[in-house]
């Protein structure tokens, strides 16, 4: 993780090829390497490689396979704790 403030977190991660099934938090990411296709309860999958932004809702379950070495920056809230503007 690289920083947090109350009900924020901010890091990177990363995902040797593979398959993983996680419960999201609300998050906003950055893939800065390698390539995986991401399935969403729903139904719904979308191929991430380098350079595209994606967008995870709380509760999502997601499977993710990575077919390439996959690294990202992320923004999420943590913890149910609603995000406040600071002014």
């Amino acid at each position: 993780m690289l920083g947090s403030i109350p009900g924020i977190d901010v890091g990177v991660w990363e995902h040797t090829p593979g398959i993983s099934t996680d419960v999201e938090e609300d998050e906003v990411f950055l893939v800065l390497s390698g390539r995986a296709t991401v399935s969403v309860d729903d139904g719904e999958s979308i191929e991430f490689s380098a350079g595209d932004v994606g967008i995870l809702r709380a509760g999502a379950i997601t499977t993710w396979v990575v077919h390439e070495t996959l690294r990202k920056v992320f923004i999420g809230r943590t913890g149910g704790h609603p995000a406040k503007h600071v002014i």
